[in-house]
């Protein structure tokens, strides 16, 4: 009999300091997007198009920002690299590999004050994609890190890096958006003051085309309002919307 550990919360959170004077949360939390800037947000956002020149700041898993000095930023540390099945079985290619999810704090001058492994030795849950902040909580996917798996979401404490497990869902989360972040209701963009998040990622098609951006879609229906190419790619090619955006008005 083989167990598999899903479970991907540590007993006991393995978090190293790298500052013992500066607090790794602003002493008071910002607003999130929906209760601030989320509309002013929108509105920019219609200033935006194929022409718009952009400019590449960082290269994380995933990135929010707590008031002027403080970013969280979600990066994967990986153990034991997938194995291609070279076909398909129980409706996926590979096996799960192993790794660690991170959370990392780093200051406005980047510098780093706490590096957070939320996962325990094992967890077939490691890949720790897009973020979003409510006001009070971080908010996180972490999945297995190959399609039709399995995800979990997760809360956690900003002052402390604390992880909680609110929910368990039984396929992976985040491809083809990659990262979203909630906006609140926008009655210039959504007449009916539907919920709206921005949102980006990039999907390969079979032909071997990148296809993506950003976008404001609705949360209630999952249609996306407007949509904004970007042309602007990494070091090594590839579309920067492929992984994780911060936005502020």
């Amino acid at each position: 009999m083989v167990t598999i550990q899903y479970s991907l919360i540590a007993t006991a959170l393995n978090i190293t300091y790298y500052s013992s004077k500066l607090p790794i949360a602003p002493l008071l939390l910002p607003r999130s997007h929906a209760q601030g800037d989320g509309s002013e947000i929108v509105d920019l956002f219609n200033n935006l198009g194929r022409s718009t020149v952009w400019k590449a700041v960082d290269k994380p898993e995933g990135i929010i920002r707590l008031g002027l000095d403080r970013f969280v930023v979600s990066a994967g540390e990986y153990t034991e690299p997938m194995i291609p099945f070279n076909t398909t079985i129980n409706g996926t290619d590979r096996s799960p590999g192993a790794g660690f999810a991170h959370l990392v704090v780093f200051s406005g001058n980047r510098t780093r004050l706490a590096d957070a492994i939320l996962t325990k030795q094992g967890a077939i849950e490691y890949h720790i994609g897009g973020l979003d902040y409510d006001g009070r909580y971080i908010w996180a996917t972490i999945a297995q890190y190959r399609p039709n798996s399995t995800a979990s979401l997760v809360r956690v404490d900003p002052n402390t890096l604390e992880p909680t497990s609110i929910l368990h869902y039984t396929d992976h989360l985040g491809v083809d958006y990659q990262d979203c972040k909630f906006l609140g209701r926008n009655p210039a963009q959504c007449s009916n003051r539907r919920p709206l998040m921005l949102c980006s990622g990039v999907a390969t098609i079979d032909t071997g085309l990148n296809l993506g951006g950003i976008a404001i879609v609705d949360v209630e229906s999952m249609v996306p309002l407007v949509e904004i190419p970007t042309t602007i790619t990494s070091d090594a090619g590839a579309l920067v919307a492929q992984k994780l955006v911060t936005r502020s008005a």
